[in-house]
């Protein structure tokens, strides 16, 4: 991590100090997104490996009818799952390869692909049922990082996100709005390069905020 990472006083953003797993603190989604760069730019060649990997395998399969969107959905799960922990190692200030991360994603896979279908399924409230739906979604998107860092099954990682996000719901809503900020820009052409340079560089920002709860549970 660069020195402009250290924290210097309480009035600081968050941060994330040299050798440390967790933020300090947590002063705000718009903080984060400085970390979260960081992060990013830490495994950015593997991150966007896996991204042009995917854009390709969308572009094939979806010449094949039915079988080859089954693939491309079973391949998309596996490089979230990979991105997933690209984040989340970049938040601890490790830097990972390509081959490295689908190896430690091999192991999760299974376990992924159920996460995935019950978060699917809960979204579902957020299409029929919009109140329940905007009380369900901010408390489960922390799933992936359990299933990938405490080696949780579906099941559990569902349930620790759902039981660590109480009282965090508000932050978990402010990475939320930052990210729709972020996406105004894309009005214009030149605005939509703008936008997706800073969404990729704010990628991080729910592991920032997973490594923060973790420590504050703790």
């Amino acid at each position: 991590m660069d020195k402009d990472l250290k924290k210097t006083d309480h009035s600081a953003t968050v941060v994330l100090p040299k050798g440390s797993s967790h933020p300090k603190s947590w002063q705000g989604a718009f903080a984060a997104y400085k970390p979260s760069r960081e992060a990013v730019m830490l495994n950015i060649v593997p991150i966007v490996e896996l991204w042009l990997i995917n854009i390709v395998a969308s572009v094939v399969l979806r010449y094949i009818p039915t079988i080859g969107q089954l693939i491309s959905a079973l391949i998309s799960v596996f490089i979230g799952l990979c991105i997933y922990q690209l984040y989340l190692s970049g938040v601890k200030g490790n830097a990972l390869t390509l081959s490295e991360v689908i190896d430690k994603a091999k192991t999760l896979y299974l376990q992924a692909i159920l996460l995935y279908i019950l978060l699917a399924l809960s979204c579902l409230s957020f299409l029929l049922l919009i109140i329940p739906g905007l009380i369900i979604v901010p408390r489960i998107v922390l799933s992936p990082y359990f299933l990938i860092d405490k080696k949780l099954s579906a099941v559990d990682a569902y349930k620790a996100s759902w039981n660590a996000t109480r009282g965090h719901v508000g932050k978990v809503y402010g990475i939320f709005g930052v990210s729709l900020l972020m996406i105004i820009p894309s009005i214009t052409i030149i605005g939509i390069l703008l936008t997706i340079y800073w969404l990729v560089l704010y990628g991080a920002a729910s592991a920032i905020l997973y490594q923060y709860i973790i420590k504050h549970k703790a």
